[in-house]
C-alpha cells in the first residue's frame, strides 16, 4: 500500500467551534510517517528517509505490534522539555521525540476507512508512551487549546473531524490548521544584494497551469545566521533566466535568478487582488517541503 500524508486545509477562528469536533495542538516539526516492522523506518513528506537522523528512535518494544503505519510528528524539545520551533533546532541542545496523531495500517490491514475516532483508540491500544515516543493530546474545547497555544508561543491549532477517512496525499477540509500568524511555503526564485549577501527573496507559487507565478519579495525577518544560510543554498544554483517569465509583464530589476529547488516558510498579512504578498516577513527555510507542493491551488488565493 502506498501511503503518503494527508494534508490539512486553512482554518479560521470561527472553526474552533464546530460541534463535535476534536483539536490538537500544532506542532512545528517535522511530519514523518513510522513504517513498522522488525525495524522502524521515518519518512518524510517529501519522501526522505529520515531514519538515520534519530538514533534516539529505539522505542519499537513501545509499538505493540507486529507491523503498522503510524503518522506523527518529530519534534525538538529543550533541557527544560519546551517545544523547540524548527528554525531553533540547531542553535540548541535539543533532544527529539516522536508524536504521533493517527494510525493508518496495522498487521497488513488498511485503517483508511475507519473513522478517526475510531483509529484514535486503536493507536492507544498500539503505543505505550516513553521518552521519545508520545501520543498527541486533544480536546472537544477549541477555544481553550487556542488560547494555551496562544499562552505558550505555540503555532496554532489543528482542527479534525472526528468521522473522518484517512486521505492519502489528499488536503482535506475535514483536517483544518489554525495558526496565530498566516504563513505560505513559497518557492525562492531570486535574491538581491542591496545591502548585504542576501537582501530580499524573490518568490513564487505555480498556479493552474503550472507554471510559476510572482508573488513579490520578502526583505525582513533575516538575521546574519539566515542571510549565511540563504546564500550558501542560493549561489551555486543561480541562473541567467528569470524562471518567472511567462506569469510576468514586467521583470523586477537587479534579482540574481535561482533554480527554483529552495522552498520558504514566509508570514504574510494577505494576498492582494495582483497575488502578491502584502506584510511578508521570512519565517524559515523548509527543508521538508518538495518546490511542486507550493501552488496556488494547495496555500494562496485561488488562481
Amino acid at each position: 500500500m502506498n501511503i503518503r500524508a494527508m494534508k490539512c486545509k486553512q482554518g479560521e477562528i470561527g472553526d474552533l467551534k464546530k460541534p463535535g469536533w476534536i483539536y490538537e495542538p500544532k506542532l512545528d516539526g517535522i511530519r514523518a510517517l513510522c513504517f513498522v516492522n522488525k525495524q522502524m523506518k521515518f519518512i518524510s513528506r517529501n519522501e526522505n528517509d529520515l531514519t538515520k537522523q534519530y538514533p534516539e528512535f529505539t522505542f519499537r518494544n513501545a509499538i505493540n505490534a507486529k507491523e503498522c503505519v503510524l503518522d506523527g510528528e518529530i519534534v525538538g524539545y529543550n533541557k527544560q522539555g519546551h517545544i523547540l520551533s524548527f528554525s531553533e533546532w540547531k542553535t540548541n541542545e535539543a533532544y527529539f521525540a516522536y508524536v504521533v496523531f493517527d494510525i493508518v495500517q496495522l498487521n497488513g490491514k488498511s485503517l483508511a476507512r475507519k473513522q478517526l475516532i475510531d483509529r484514535k483508540k486503536i493507536l492507544d491500544a498500539v503505543i505505550r508512551q516513553q521518552k521519545n515516543l508520545e501520543k498527541i493530546v486533544f480536546t472537544h474545547d477549541g477555544p481553550f487549546l487556542y488560547k494555551l497555544m496562544k499562552k505558550n508561543h505555540m503555532e496554532g491549532v489543528i482542527a479534525k473531524y472526528p468521522e473522518s477517512f484517512y486521505y492519502s496525499d489528499v488536503r482535506s477540509d475535514k483536517w483544518l490548521k489554525i495558526k496565530f500568524t498566516k504563513t505560505v511555503d513559497c518557492i525562492i526564485v531570486g535574491f538581491t544584494q542591496e545591502k548585504r549577501p542576501i537582501s530580499s527573496l524573490a518568490l513564487g507559487l505555480y498556479n493552474k497551469s503550472k507554471q510559476l507565478h510572482y508573488i513579490g519579495k520578502v526583505g525582513t525577518g533575516f538575521n546574519q545566521k539566515n542571510i549565511k544560510e540563504l546564500y550558501t543554498l542560493l549561489k551555486p544554483i543561480q541562473k541567467k533566466e528569470s524562471p518567472i517569465e511567462k506569469t510576468l509583464k514586467k521583470i523586477p530589476s537587479k534579482i540574481h535568478w535561482v533554480k527554483p529547488k529552495i522552498v520558504a516558510e514566509i508570514a504574510y498579512e494577505e494576498f492582494t487582488p495582483q497575488k502578491i504578498l502584502r506584510h511578508s516577513r521570512f519565517v524559515q527555510v523548509r527543508y521538508d517541503k518538495k518546490p511542486k507542493e507550493c501552488t496556488f491551488k494547495e496555500q494562496g488565493p485561488r488562481s
